[in-house]
C-alpha cells in the first residue's frame, strides 16, 4: 500500500508530554518511509532502464507521477517542525519554572508568616521575663530595706539555733552582758 504526502506530514504525528515527537509511531513511519522510498528506487530504475533500452516498461510499473516536493521545501518543513518543536518545549520549560516559582514563593511567604509568628512569641516571652525580673527586684530591694531598717532601729536579727547553743555553752555571759550594756 503506497504512502501519501499527507501521512509524512509530521503535523499528524502524536506528540509525547515533554516536547517532541512519540519515538514509536516515528519509527514506525521512517519504516513505511524507507520502504516506499525503496520500491520507488526500483520503479525509477527499471523505468529508466526501459527508457534507455526503448522497451516498454511493464504495466505494473507505470503510474501517475506525483508531485515532487523539491529540497528548499523539505528544508523547510524540517525547519518548521523544529522550530514548533522548541518553540513547544520552550513553552513547557516556561510553565513548569512558572509552577516551581509560585510554589516557592508560597513557600517563602509560610516561612515568613512562621518567623512572625516565632519572634513575636519570644518578644512577649522576654517582655513576661522583663517583668518577672522587675517584680522580683523590686520585692528583694523592698526586704532589704526592711531589714535594714530593722537592724538600723536596733533590732536585732533573729538567732540562729547555733549561735543560741553556742551562748548557752559559754553560759551566755559575755553576749547577754553586751546586749544589756546597750541597753
Amino acid at each position: 500500500m503506497r504512502i501519501g504526502d499527507e501521512e509524512i506530514d509530521i503535523d499528524r504525528l502524536p506528540r509525547a508530554a515533554v516536547g517532541g515527537l512519540k519515538p514509536g509511531p516515528v519509527e514506525e513511519l521512517l519504516t513505511r518511509v524507507a520502504h516506499e522510498y525503496e520500491l520507488l528506487l526500483g520503479e525509477v530504475l527499471g523505468l529508466r532502464q526501459a527508457r534507455d533500452e526503448g522497451t516498454q516498461p511493464a504495466p505494473a510499473l507505470r503510474r501517475e507521477p506525483e508531485p515532487q516536493r523539491e529540497p528548499d521545501e523539505l528544508v523547510r518543513v524540517a525547519l518548521a517542525s523544529a522550530q514548533r518543536t522548541a518553540r513547544e518545549m520552550r513553552e513547557s520549560a516556561r510553565r513548569d519554572c512558572d509552577l516551581m516559582l509560585r510554589k516557592v514563593s508560597a513557600r517563602k511567604r509560610k516561612l515568613e508568616r512562621e518567623l512572625a509568628r516565632a519572634r513575636a512569641e519570644a518578644r512577649r516571652e522576654m517582655e513576661a521575663l522583663e517583668g518577672f525580673r522587675v517584680e522580683v527586684r523590686g520585692r528583694m530591694r523592698a526586704q532589704l530595706q526592711e531589714i535594714l531598717a530593722e537592724t538600723s532601729k536596733g533590732v536585732l536579727v533573729e538567732e540562729t539555733p547555733e549561735a543560741a547553743a553556742s551562748e548557752r555553752s559559754s553560759g551566755g555571759g559575755s553576749a547577754r552582758a553586751a546586749e544589756a550594756g546597750r541597753n
